[in-house]
């Protein structure tokens, strides 16, 4: 089957395109062919630096060797996108918020734009209020050419992991179809997509329980203890409508349905008996949830000095959890309601005094409601709400320097059953950039921003996750300050290098506790601090064959009452592109170690994995249809073999540990489908652009 599979790839790749309907000399038509004299200009300078954003106009050299919008993201310098999830980071930080011509757009939507519809990218170093408020750190936007006339993509993603998932080799399938229509005023969007995921894991397991010692049955990739289910239904809509030149309406809504289950299936044994009579241990829990989001704004310039953006969200979500233990003597089924309840207004304003000085000032207000139910009534229930002033000025000193600079007052209440807390916050911000010559840039930064607990860290659902062992979150946890100091040099435009330093107030974290009822797994507030060195590069070693490297270093020490914990992790991603645009091929070898240890109040959990990834990319009918196929090789070079979680007191100890070769011999397949109907090189060009003013979790893959 496998050898057959292989076969199959290898010819596809090999074949030939076909002509479809087009000559070379209709293919030759592009965006080149229709620029005016200002746009020329621009186009001489392909990368432009300001302490507010970076902006990268795609040249033809990204284009021949990008076959979707994801591949022109990855090979901008500084941004990182993982294969397996599609995750994307930029400067080793996945904070990341996707815009397109100025509004929040979702991955699946980018993901959907073909290559001859983007005109340039800008990484936001500076983001607009509403985004930093969700706690997101970067921004990239991205410029379009809005190319009249309708879209239609359609995709699949699969995921094949032969022997190495338990009974199903097909772990992950998600297709999706998109359909976009582009007019001279009205911009209409729609995409469906479903996930069907079966991710299954083994987990060795050890546990100390007072005088107890148990250590679970042998398991292998073969055969998992520890089985994921997730099925999804996603659809987003949205529509613009352009008042005049300068000013958008717009809508988006997104509807999710979404069922998900964990199930861990552990047999025991005594460690200190000589007996091999196994205790079996069942638990997990299902949910079933719909989420609904809907946003309506308006950005718009008034003149040629001021103007304006406003918008108006809401979500919902109902999220119903059946949770289930079993063991030799107890049995327990549980059920539960977890609802939220989200409005966001956003207002903000930009004023140019001058050529080289702008201010900008805005309010933003939020309430949120999070309520957890069973049988016997209400567990807990927090109403958030955030009122925000801020005010910053950006000023341009010549061609070399440029300063953004404010200040944010922050009004925050958490109303929970116990407690009705009050918080208020005064958060400076400033950035320096400075270019003392064409190929040096240098960016001093210092920013400080809250972030506020999410539902499941504040449910007082209590989940039974073992013999006597419960997991439950705190409902009158606080909000987390983070202070952020760093600086960064750019050269040549292909080279970075940063220092930073974090620190987090009341970082959110875990830890055990032992109670008359057993013992209880709880959230609680403390601190954690963070220094990092990071570095990237890019180097054309010939024409088509590139290299990308980026390696951060970072050092966590998490501080409680009793002392404090820290450990340092070596973050690496190294690509090798290999391009032939006349054959419309690329091969790459990817090299990712992300295995990270983060420290606990008592102890430590690792996240992702060390993987080594072969990819071949293909197109074919002049870029219609596009297939990716990566591989993920048994390669034991410089990865780990296990992901590790360890607990460490004096009345309980455990130890997880996933076998990581569950990886191995893991195929992706992507195919990207587009057509395109409308009038052949003709463009609407978007003005949305001038409206911009301003951690891994889980096991591996899900």
């Amino acid at each position: 089957m496998v050898k057959t599979f292989i076969i199959a790839a290898v010819m596809l790749f090999c074949s030939v395109p076909l002509s479809w309907g087009q000559t070379q000399k209709q293919i030759s038509d592009s965006i080149a062919d229709t620029l005016t004299l200002d746009e020329v200009v621009v186009l001489q300078k392909l990368v432009k630096h300001s302490v507010q954003k970076d902006i990268y106009t795609i040249s033809s050299k990204i284009r021949e060797r990008s076959y979707s919008a994801m591949d022109i993201l990855k090979n901008l310098p500084g941004v990182n996108i993982d294969n397996l999830s599609q995750q994307i980071s930029v400067k080793m930080d996945n904070r990341v918020v996707i815009l397109v011509n100025g509004m929040e757009r979702p991955k699946e939507y980018v993901q959907s734009l073909t290559t001859e519809q983007i005109s340039k990218v800008e990484i936001l170093n500076v983001l607009p209020k509403k985004y930093s408020l969700s706690g997101m750190r970067y921004g990239i936007n991205i410029i379009t050419n809005d190319i009249i006339g309708h879209h239609v993509n359609l995709q699949n993603f699969l995921m094949y992991s032969p022997m190495q998932n338990g009974n199903n080799d097909i772990a992950n399938i998600q297709p999706r179809a998109s359909y976009m229509y582009i007019g001279k005023k009205l911009k209409l969007d729609a995409s469906y997509g479903y996930a069907n995921i079966h991710w299954n894991y083994p987990i060795t397991y050890q546990r100390v329980i007072g005088t107890t010692n148990e250590i679970s049955q042998g398991v292998s990739t073969k055969s998992p203890n520890d089985f994921n289910l997730q099925r999804m239904n996603n659809i987003n809509l949205g529509l613009d409508y352009s008042c005049g030149n300068n000013s958008v309406i717009y809508w988006r809504s997104s509807f999710s349905h979404a069922n998900e289950s964990q199930f861990d299936r552990i047999s025991f044994y005594d460690a200190n008996s000589s007996s091999l009579l196994l205790n079996d241990e069942y638990f997990g829990n299902s949910s079933k949830y719909n989420d609904i989001k809907q946003t309506i704004g308006y950005n718009g310039k008034i003149n040629n000095r001021l103007s304006l953006s406003a918008s108006i969200n809401y979500n919902y979500r109902r999220n119903v959890i059946n949770s289930i233990y079993q063991d030799e003597s107890n049995s327990s089924t549980d059920k539960y309601t977890n609802k939220k309840s989200y409005f966001m207004g956003y207002l903000s304003g930009d004023y140019a005094l001058s050529e080289n000085i702008s201010i900008n000032g805005g309010y933003s207000f939020m309430w949120n409601k999070y309520h957890s139910t069973a049988h016997e009534g209400t567990l807990s229930s927090n109403i958030f709400r955030l009122h925000d002033l801020f005010s910053y000025i950006n000023v341009t000193l010549g061609e070399r320097v440029s300063i953004h600079a404010g200040l944010n007052f922050e009004h925050f209440t958490n109303n929970s059953q116990t407690q009705n807390a009050h918080y208020t916050k005064v958060l400076p911000t400033l950035q320096i950039a400075y270019s003392p010559y064409e190929w040096l840039q240098l960016t001093g930064n210092y920013d400080m921003q809250m972030t506020y607990p999410n539902q499941s860290q504040l449910s007082e659902i209590s989940y039974q996750i073992g013999y006597n062992i419960w997991s439950k979150g705190v409902s009158t946890l606080k909000p987390t300050q983070i202070s952020v100091y760093s600086f960064q040099a750019t050269l040549w435009d292909n080279l970075m290098i940063g220092i930073g330093y974090e620190n987090k107030s009341d970082n959110i974290s875990s830890m055990y506790c032992q109670q008359t009822s057993g013992i209880n797994k709880i959230m609680v507030n403390n601190r954690l601090s963070s220094w990092s060195f990071m570095a990237m590069y890019d180097w054309q070693i010939l024409h088509g064959l590139s290299f990308n490297n980026s390696i951060n270093i970072e050092r966590d020490k998490l501080h409680f009452d009793s002392g404090n914990r820290a450990y340092t992790n070596v973050i690496v991603n190294s690509r090798l592109d290999w391009v032939i645009p006349k054959a419309n091929l690329a091969a790459s070898l990817e090299y990712s170690k992300n295995l990270v240890r983060n420290p606990l109040v008592q102890g430590y959990n690792e996240t992702g994995q060390d993987l080594w990834e072969i990819s071949l990319r293909k197109s074919f009918f002049n870029k219609r249809l596009n297939v990716y196929l990566d591989y993920c090789p048994p390669i034991r070079l410089f990865t780990h073999d296990n992901q590790k979680r360890v607990i460490d007191t004096s009345f309980y100890k455990e130890t997880q540990s996933l076998n990581l070769h569950t990886y191995d011999n893991l195929i992706m397949v992507r195919l990207i489908f587009n057509l395109h109907h409308g009038a052949k090189g003709k463009f609407h060009k978007s003005s949305n652009s001038k409206f911009i003013s301003e951690e891994k979790n889980g096991r591996g893959l899900l």
